[in-house]
């Protein structure tokens, strides 16, 4: 009797003594995936929240970009709108005061170069040739 009793210790347990046991791997299994569906939905808004805000600096630098390509298109016909405010071909970084329609165009969208937030400077630059 003494051989049965240690073969079964070492069979592990019994079926009767694993029916308490049922349904953990499902339990795990659902808290895993939750826990995966949780973070990819975290990294979800992440993104997003990336690609706002690159598409808002993106209008803003469109913006300006086209405000001052107005103003010098004017200027090269003679006439004069009062807000060029920069020389052609020399670049520089708007301040909280400037007048330029650059400068006030990028602070319209939110770029006022006051440093506040980062990311907020505006470097407006010409390119050397075309």
């Amino acid at each position: 009797m003494k051989n049965t009793k240690v073969k079964h210790v070492f069979k592990g347990l019994r079926n009767e003594d694993r029916r308490n046991e049922a349904g953990q791997s499902t339990l795990f299994l659902v808290l895993a995936l939750g826990i995966f569906l949780l973070g990819a939905l975290c990294f979800a808004f992440d993104l997003s929240n990336m690609w706002f805000h690159r598409q808002a600096a993106q209008t803003a630098a469109d913006a300006a970009c086209t405000a001052g390509a107005m103003d010098l298109l004017v200027d090269a016909q003679g006439g004069g709108t009062g807000h060029q405010g920069f020389t052609l071909g020399t670049n520089y970084t708007c301040s909280t005061t400037s007048t330029d329609s650059v400068c006030r165009y990028a602070a319209l969208n939110g770029y006022s170069s006051a440093n506040s937030a980062l990311g907020d400077k505006v470097d407006v630059s010409f390119p050397g040739t075309v």
